[in-house]
């Protein structure tokens, strides 16, 4: 079926808020780990324009004894002692009162520069007070938790067997469980309810869940890090969020492969093939599928490099806003992101110089901030940029006749059917009941006039957007709806010779208090596509008639990635 030269069934590309679910985007990476808190603390107005939640911090401190203090290095036997450190504090709690800063983490690495024996009570317990003291600081700094990081820097092989100073894998299993307890018990005495976001926890090791015994499979490899995790769950309060923060996939997965999804999933069920029985609930309850993005990957220029992704509709930021996209989509809440050789804020004063004379993401990747913003946040995103173009005379609505206004401008203020305005067609299926479409010059969003749908059991009005679309171009998407069924659809004309999209339903917001309903969307212009069409329709049961459906206030405009409109207001 036709309609005016568009397939009926062409596609349209996502429409996408990943607002509900994501609730914090982590900064991590050389920059921050470089900086002291103070540093962050000086610089933290920088952070505004970034869309991010927070940065991981860490705390260093060389007292007068001579001990040389840091969070990354709890493990390597220097003993912290309550009282350390405690200038700190108010420092976090100014951080965290910063915008763009709430969910700033601190960055625990538990991982020895030097292999722990496990069965050393005094080398454990040392550890132990450190997990507590630095767990102080960040509740009364107010930070919500931790980053913990477990990879091995130094090969050390803390997490796994050596024979010839363990002795067996069970016993060793054992006191790793116990080590895992003792720990985090600690930290939960000073921090009962904290978010751990592992860079790496379970879903690293779901290849153990395909084989027929992988309880033999661990023994055999000697691994001791499950046994470790399971130790820390034995004493896990309720309320705690423990994020695997799944480095492995977030670095190298593709949305095109459907990797972010399909990894949510392991983290939610092949991962329980390491959790001990006892500690399944437990798991259930406290897992959260996240995410951490390698930044890097999107501007380095060697394409033989492992770690390179090259552009996608024409742009290697649009191949970073797929993967975002769908890993915030498939998340339960938390992202990261880490980068090497970029800053994510034009530091000054700061120790290092290097790091003030970086080139920053946004020169490195123009409009990054602002596809984090319309990913995180996209309705208001896409209704502030809006108002940004409008403000300063380049708003371009290529929808004419948005308010939905009638030809008949004398006519009653009542609903007219069959009156589509221009440039507005309707359509609906003819195997199905008919229904009618009009013009209501009675209801409206701000106004008396808006296209109106009723007792249409499938059906749809639509619009064509009068201008030829290029590859990688954006668009902001607006509609109000009022009434039920009602779904919105961008459709794209295609070349001749190229196959189809499959179409992708836009969701409305929740009735605000007048009881309309709101589309506030980016869209971006995919390979192969010429043409553009916004189709708003209606689809019941058969046998079930909708209400009446009014739409109002429609709009697509050029939208653009450009973080300096937001500067300018």
């Amino acid at each position: 079926m036709k309609v005016k030269g568009f397939l009926a069934a062409a596609a349209a590309l996502v429409l996408f808020s990943c607002e509900a679910r994501t609730t914090g985007i982590i900064l991590h990476g050389w920059d921050t780990l470089r900086q002291t808190p103070e540093e962050v603390l000086a610089n933290a107005d920088s952070f505004a324009d970034t869309c991010a939640d927070g940065v991981t911090l860490t705390i260093r401190r060389k007292p007068s004894d001579g001990r040389d203090l840091s969070s990354a290095r709890l493990f390597n036997g220097v003993p912290w002692r309550h009282g350390d450190a405690e200038d700190i504090i108010p420092v976090f709690r100014d951080i965290v009162g910063k915008k763009n800063l709430g969910l700033s983490l601190l960055n625990v690495w538990i991982v020895p520069k030097k292999r722990l024996r496990w069965n050393n009570d005094a080398a454990w317990a040392v550890v132990e007070t450190n997990f507590s003291v630095v767990a102080r600081l960040a509740k009364m700094g107010g930070l919500k938790g931790f980053v913990i990081d477990e990879e091995d820097y130094s090969s050390a092989f803390q997490f796994y067997l050596d024979p010839e100073v363990d002795g067996s894998f069970e016993e060793t299993a054992a006191l790793a469980r116990k080590r895992g307890a003792q720990l985090f018990s600690a930290l939960y005495r000073e921090h009962p309810q904290p978010i751990l976001l592992f860079f790496r926890l379970l879903v690293s090791e779901v290849h153990y869940r395909w084989v027929a015994d992988p309880a033999a499979l661990v023994r055999s490899k000697g691994h001791l890090w499950p046994a470790f995790v399971n130790g820390m769950l034995d004493v896990t309060p309720s309320g705690v969020q423990i994020v695997d923060g799944n480095e492995s996939v977030g670095y190298r997965g593709e949305a095109a492969d459907g990797d972010f999804w399909r990894s949510a999933c392991q983290q939610h069920t092949a991962a329980l093939t390491l959790v001990e029985p006892e500690n399944r609930a437990r798991y259930r309850e406290c897992i959260r599928a996240g995410f951490g993005l390698y930044m890097d990957s999107y501007v380095i220029e060697n394409e033989k490099s492992a770690w390179y992704k090259g552009p996608v509709d024409g742009s290697r930021l649009s191949h970073f806003e797929d993967n975002l996209k769908q890993a915030a989509a498939a998340s339960d809440g938390f992202l990261w992101l880490y980068s090497e050789c970029k800053a994510y804020v034009p530091w000054n004063g700061v120790q290092d110089a290097k790091w003030s004379r970086a080139q920053t993401w946004e020169q490195a990747l123009p409009g990054v901030y602002d596809m984090i913003d319309s990913v995180k946040n996209t309705q208001e995103f896409v209704m502030r940029r809006a108002d940004e173009l409008r403000r300063s005379g380049k708003f371009t609505n290529l929808i004419a006749n948005s308010c939905c206004a009638g030809t008949n401008t004398s006519g009653r203020a009542e609903f007219r059917p069959g009156e589509v305005p221009p440039p507005y067609g309707a359509w609906q299926n003819p195997n199905w009941r008919q229904g009618v479409f009009g013009l209501d010059a009675s209801v409206g969003e701000g106004d008396l006039s808006s296209l109106c749908m009723t007792n249409i059991d499938c059906g749809f009005f639509y619009v064509d957007i009068p201008r030829k679309v290029v590859k990688g171009e954006r668009y902001g998407v607006m509609v109000s709806a009022k009434g039920s069924n009602v779904r919105a659809d961008i459709q794209w004309k295609m070349k001749p010779g190229v196959a189809p999209l499959e179409d992708t339903q836009v969701h409305f917001s929740k009735e605000d208090g007048n009881g309309w309903r709101h589309v506030a969307s980016v869209v971006r212009v995919p390979e192969g596509a010429v043409g553009m069409r916004l189709s708003l329709s209606v689809k019941t049961w058969v046998g079930r008639r909708s209400d009446k459906v009014w739409l109002d206030n429609i709009a697509v405009f050029p939208l653009p990635f450009d973080r300096r409109m937001k500067v300018a207001r």
